[in-house]
């Protein structure tokens, strides 16, 4: 999952999620797998993330990534959606309003799917604009 801006600009570290059977990295995933302070990975059995990665997420990358207010454009999956979520991370001076992408029309106006991923080349569902 990506960050963007309003003027379309990543921010923040990006959030991965990769498939492993047992749903967690073994010891020669994590010794292997590149380090980076702008990336988060996490795993499912699945590759899709559950709410509890989407909490995880909201915490540790989108909170610290956001200064001002802000708008959520999210995709329509439940799991995501569920305010609870943002309401524990943006409290204080920070106020957030949330979009919803209708189901079924994230690749008409999902904006990463319209503007920045090479021509939809690359399937996306989740993702957060800031």
């Amino acid at each position: 999952m990506q960050i963007l801006n309003m003027i379309g600009e990543l921010v923040g570290p990006v959030f991965i999620c990769l498939q492993e059977p047992t749903g967690r990295l073994g010891p020669r995933i994590q010794r292997s797998i590149y380090h980076a302070n702008n990336i988060h990975v996490t795993c499912s059995k699945s590759g899709k993330l559950t709410k509890s990665h989407i909490q995880y997420w909201a915490e540790k990358v989108l909170r610290p990534s956001v200064a001002d207010d802000c708008l959520l454009l999210l995709h329509s999956w439940s799991d995501q959606t569920d305010p609870s979520i943002y309401d524990e991370i943006f409290t204080g001076n920070i106020k957030y309003e949330k979009l919803q992408i209708p189901s079924k029309t994230t690749g008409d106006i999902q904006p990463l799917d319209r503007y920045f991923f090479d021509n939809g080349s690359i399937s996306r569902k989740e993702y957060a604009i800031v």
